[in-house]
């Protein structure tokens, strides 16, 4: 592992703590408010950005090895999983209108990093060398396949396209990841509303008590119309 690499505190540069930068341990969840979630993201992303070009500057001319490029790469990405796992998982748990937002402002952000470490010539480099080189005899069954992976995954996220292609491809993957998050939020609406509604004997109770916001309205008249076919 390369030493230079400074290790990833619990603090943002300015001074301010932050638990979903803690490195060790269970994720502090009683702790992460939405207000930790996009700094946090920020500073990881930039940070990965900057260890991403020292790991591969200090690659020097015996190319990648497990030591100097792939196990400081895969922290450097547990890092990130670290950080974001506990917010998709709040999201989805405990979620609210603040985290929601915090969670959505984020998903372009990591969609763009994502295409953009998918399409790095320089990462792709070192893996093919990685796969070509001498080091490869070193590298147990599941290290391979992980490599093997990574260079499939290169060609999935459009590596040999055009660079307007590459573009296009990065529009594609932003929108479909406000699409699937949009689809997991109206699901989990719908569960909470129901949550909300008593049934009894097959008929809505006080549906006219049951407090519903704007946009609600729809499911409300849609559960009357049920409700006066189902007498």
């Amino acid at each position: 592992m390369n030493n230079s690499l400074p290790l990833p505190g619990i603090r943002l540069p300015n001074g301010d703590q932050n638990p979903l930068l803690a490195v060790n341990g269970l994720p502090p969840f009683s702790s992460i408010r939405p207000e930790h979630v996009e700094p946090a993201i920020d500073h990881v992303l930039e940070t990965n950005r900057k260890r991403l070009q020292e790991i591969l500057d200090g690659l020097g001319e015996q190319g990648a090895t497990v030591e100097k490029f792939l196990l400081p790469f895969d922290e450097m990405e547990n890092w990130l999983a670290q950080a974001w796992s506990p917010v998709a998982h709040l999201n989805a748990v405990l979620n609210s209108a603040p985290l929601r937002s915090s969670y959505n402002a984020c998903l372009p952000k990591l969609s763009e990093y994502n295409t953009w470490l998918r399409q790095h010539r320089g990462l792709y480099e070192a893996y093919k060398s990685l796969k070509q080189g001498p080091s490869i005899g070193a590298l147990t069954d599941p290290q391979k396949k992980s490599v093997d992976n990574a260079l499939r995954d290169f060609r999935l996220s459009g590596f040999d396209l055009s660079d307007d292609e590459k573009v296009r491809f990065g529009e594609i993957k932003k929108r479909l990841s406000k699409l699937e998050s949009a689809f997991s939020e109206n699901v989990l609406d719908a569960n909470h509303l129901i949550d909300r509604i008593r049934v009894c004997h097959g008929e809505i109770v006080n549906i006219k008590t049951i407090d519903l916001s704007l946009e609600d309205v729809f499911v409300k008249e849609v559960i009357q119309s049920n409700a006066e076919e189902a007498r």
